[in-house]
């Protein structure tokens, strides 16, 4: 008898630790971190994120974690190009929304626009709206979810600041003629735009930084700034080189050298610096030219297999 309550108290024991165990699988996989902005996708927004056939090439990053205003119950969640809404007191299935960006940030002022031949083109009788998605937008527009994705296009095509444009309730298109063959139709970032737009708060903007959130460096932020801007041709100078992650973290231990270029066209290297926990890195140098000018600076971070070069300059003047 005191076996049989013994095997049984075990047996519970074990049945609590395996569900717990798939309670939290659960809970990991209905979350995802994205490293390239700090934020993560869950729940319901996280479904309505992976509906999409190519979910970033549609939304784009996550800026923000899921948040609500003080006193609602709705949730949002800023992407680069969109904007979701969850209401937990619609029907299942219809919670997650993605809002009329396109409306809301069509401009006021006009601008040159182009009305395509039919040829090509599909309307839309059935919106009430007299305009036409054609060509690349078309092929584009079909392959990517259509209405239920993007809304009915609500101008034609637009010449917005040297680009060929087109609004949708939910997005806009840009064309891009100097990317390769089937990549040039890409999504504005209306999602960032209206983010500024509605004076969010910029705190939302910041990355997660739990304990349990993968902190890969992806990418390297460099900016070098030259501590004179007009020095003589005999002279000292010194470049501070401040480097980050792709979420504006400072980076220490990285590799930094640079390669300046005189006026007369001699150039030089200087040794490698190491960023402090700061992310800073300082590098001194002399200068001796024969010509005044102005001085290239090519500055070079190393970070395990990621490099990033930018370039600087200075005046030398006297």
């Amino acid at each position: 008898m005191i076996r049989r309550i013994w095997w049984s108290y075990f047996l519970l024991i074990f049945i609590s630790i395996t569900l717990a165990g798939t309670n939290t699988s659960a809970q990991e996989i209905d979350s995802q971190f994205f490293p390239e902005t700090g934020h993560y996708v869950s729940g319901e927004f996280l479904k309505e994120f992976k509906k999409a056939s190519n979910p970033v090439l549609i939304y784009g990053y996550p800026i923000t974690d899921a948040f609500s205003y003080p006193g609602e119950k709705i949730q949002y969640q800023y992407f680069e190009q969109a904007l979701l809404q969850f209401d937990p007191e619609k029907s299942a299935g219809l919670q997650v929304t993605s809002l009329p960006l396109g409306n809301w940030l069509y401009p006021s002022d006009p601008a040159p626009t182009f009305t395509p031949v039919s040829s090509g083109c599909q309307e839309f009788p059935d919106s009430g709206l007299a305009f036409s998605v054609c060509y690349a937008f078309l092929d584009f527009f079909e392959e990517q979810g259509g209405i239920s994705q993007f809304g009915y296009p609500i101008s034609n095509f637009e010449n917005r600041q040297g680009l060929i444009v087109q609004y949708f309730q939910k997005a806009r298109f840009e064309w891009h003629p100097e990317i390769p063959s089937g990549k040039r139709v890409i999504l504005s970032n209306l999602g960032s735009e209206y983010f500024k737009k509605n004076a969010e708060n910029p705190e939302l903007l910041l990355p997660n930084l739990g304990d349990n959130i993968p902190q890969s460096i992806l990418s390297l932020h460099v900016t070098p700034f030259p501590v004179y801007a007009v020095v003589p041709r005999v002279s000292k100078q010194t470049m501070y080189v401040v480097v980050q992650d792709q979420n504006h973290r400072p980076i220490s231990g990285v590799n930094v050298n640079m390669t300046f270029t005189l006026p007369g066209g001699e150039k030089e290297f200087q040794s490698l610096a190491m960023t402090n926990k700061a992310g800073i890195a300082k590098i001194t140098f002399e200068i001796k030219s024969e010509y005044t000018g102005l001085a290239e600076v090519a500055v070079s971070a190393i970070h395990e297999n990621i490099a990033k070069k930018v370039i600087s300059s200075f005046w030398i003047w006297w």
